[in-house]
């Protein structure tokens, strides 16, 4: 089974998760929610989640802004 460890990108050290739109008050739920949905969808895509990962991690990412954004969260930058 495929796991996100740490939210980066396989063999590399950039982030998956757009941490620097999180206000930081926000930031320990967001990197669980954000880990618990890439590890669900490694687990349905299986042996085609490298080619669905980066796509995925932008789609939970802009979910991820759209829901602190519409609770009135302001962004970390």
């Amino acid at each position: 089974m495929h796991t996100v460890k740490d939210y980066t990108k396989s063999g590399q050290d950039t982030p998956l998760l757009n941490e620097s739109a999180i206000p930081p008050e926000h930031l320990p739920k967001a990197r669980a929610w954000f880990q618990r949905q890439m590890d669900r969808c490694a687990a349905k895509h299986g042996d085609n989640w490298p080619e669905h990962r980066e796509w995925l991690a932008e789609y939970f990412n802009e979910e991820l802004r759209e829901h602190l954004e519409s609770k009135g969260a302001r962004h970390a930058v």
